[in-house]
């Protein structure tokens, strides 16, 4: 019984392992660079980001966070589920720090579920 117990535990833990995808052809520097997308400077990114639209899901909300940067903006939906929205090209975002009307700027918005995973990415113009 006891060792049925310990197999479990370890089945639990590795299952809590996040996959990461490759991000072989994506240039973080780039991204990184362009808080906001006020540079322009993501939308070169665009194509790199689609291609791994499949990837990313399951990804943890903290390795988004921590791969991407902190999201230029963040909003919770029902039951618990989030939002993370990455602007891609310059806009009313960029001429204050708080947003007076919402702009409509090229974004990509990650959904997560109720455990912080990734279950979608869309492109859009403004928010989500």
């Amino acid at each position: 019984m006891k060792s049925i117990f310990i197999i479990t535990i370890l089945l639990a833990f590795s299952s809590c392992n996040s996959k990461k995808p490759d991000f072989k052809n994506f240039d973080f520097e780039k991204w990184n660079s362009d808080r906001k997308g006020c540079k322009n400077l993501r939308l070169t990114q665009k194509t790199a980001l689609n291609a791994l639209k499949q990837d990313i899901k399951g990804v943890s909300q903290n390795d988004i966070a921590e791969i991407f940067g902190r999201p230029d903006a963040q909003i919770l939906d029902e039951r618990n589920k989030k939002i993370y929205v990455y602007y891609l090209e310059t806009g009313e975002q960029c001429l204050n720090e708080r947003i007076q009307k919402p702009s409509q700027s090229e974004t990509v918005a990650l959904y997560f579920n109720a455990v912080g995973l990734v279950i979608e990415m869309t492109f859009q113009k403004g928010n989500p």
